[in-house]
C-alpha cells in the first residue's frame, strides 16, 4: 500500500490536515503526493489518511485502486466482490509513484486488469463502476463511458475549462477540463495535446489527488472526486480506499 485516504464513510474536519480530513489527498497536497512525506498509520488498513514509505521506494508497473471500507456489492453473485478494486498495468516500470508525481507528465497508457471486461455487441465494456466503492449505491449512476476510449494512469482529465490552470500535486497544467486528478481514469479522445473526453455518459474523469473546477470546498475538493458530465461532481464520491502498486517483474 502506498497511501490510503478516507472517504465519505469516515471523513470529517475538512481542511484540518487530520487523519479523517476529506480534503487531505486532494490535488493541492504536495507534502505527501509530491515529496512522499510519511504520515499516519500506514502499516494497516484502518480507515484514516496515511502515506507509506513505499510511495517513494517501491518500483511498479501495476496500480490498484482498492476499497478498504466494507463494500456495497456483497451479494452471492459470483461477479460481485465485497472489496471493490480497479487495477491496470503500464507497459513501463517506474522507480516509485513519487517519481511520477515529480515528473509532472500525463501517462494514460494503462491496460485494465480488473474488473474484467464484458463484450456487448462486439464492444468491450470495462464495467469500471463495479470496481469502485461509491458513496452512491446505484450502478445506474456510474455506467458509461465504459468503452475502449477509457484511459487509465496519471494526470488524466476530461473536456471543459473550469479546472484549467490549477496545479495538481504541484504540477502546472494549462488544460484540465472540469476535473484533473493524479491517479485514476478519464475518457480519451483523438487529440494528443488535449486528451479528455466529451461524452455525456456519466463518468468522464475520476481519481485521487483530484479536484473539481476550482476545488473551493465540499465535494469539489475531496481527495477522490471527478466529473459526471451534465451533473458536475455528483455521484463521484467514494468510501475509504487505498492505492496499491506492484512491479510485474517481481511476479515471475
Amino acid at each position: 500500500m502506498t497511501f490510503k485516504f478516507v472517504g465519505t464513510d469516515r471523513c470529517s474536519g475538512n481542511g484540518n490536515n487530520g487523519a479523517r480530513d476529506c480534503y487531505y489527498f486532494g490535488r493541492r497536497n504536495t507534502a505527501n503526493l509530491k515529496f512522499g512525506k510519511v504520515f499516519g498509520k500506514h502499516t494497516d488498513i484502518s480507515l484514516e489518511n496515511a502515506m507509506s514509505p513505499s510511495y517513494s521506494r517501491q518500483s511498479f508497473s501495476d496500480v490498484m485502486f482498492r476499497s478498504i471500507s466494507s463494500g456495497w456489492r456483497s451479494t452471492q453473485d459470483s461477479s460481485a466482490r465485497k472489496w471493490q478494486s480497479m487495477g491496470w498495468r503500464h507497459p513501463w516500470t517506474a522507480s516509485s509513484v513519487m517519481e511520477i508525481a515529480q515528473g509532472c507528465r500525463p501517462l494514460h497508457d494503462g491496460e485494465l486488469l480488473m474488473p474484467e471486461g464484458q463484450t456487448v455487441t462486439n464492444d468491450i465494456r470495462h464495467r469500471i463502476a463495479q470496481g469502485i466503492n461509491w458513496q452512491s449505491r446505484s450502478l445506474h449512476d456510474h455506467y458509461a463511458p465504459e468503452t475502449p476510449r477509457t484511459r487509465f494512469g496519471f494526470f488524466g482529465h476530461d473536456e471543459g475549462s473550469c479546472s484549467n490552470n490549477n496545479d495538481v500535486v504541484g504540477c502546472q497544467f494549462e488544460w484540465s477540463g472540469h476535473s484533473r486528478h493524479f491517479i485514476g481514469m478519464h475518457v480519451g479522445n483523438n487529440n494528443p495535446d488535449r486528451p479528455g473526453g466529451q461524452w455525456s455518459l456519466r463518468i468522464n474523469s475520476f481519481g485521487v489527488g483530484a479536484g473539481y473546477c476550482g476545488a473551493g470546498g465540499g465535494a469539489d475538493r475531496y481527495s477522490a472526486t471527478g466529473h459526471w458530465w451534465g451533473h458536475g461532481r455528483s455521484n463521484m464520491q467514494i468510501q475509504t480506499s487505498a492505492i496499491f502498486v506492484r512491479d510485474k517483474g517481481d511476479m515471475f
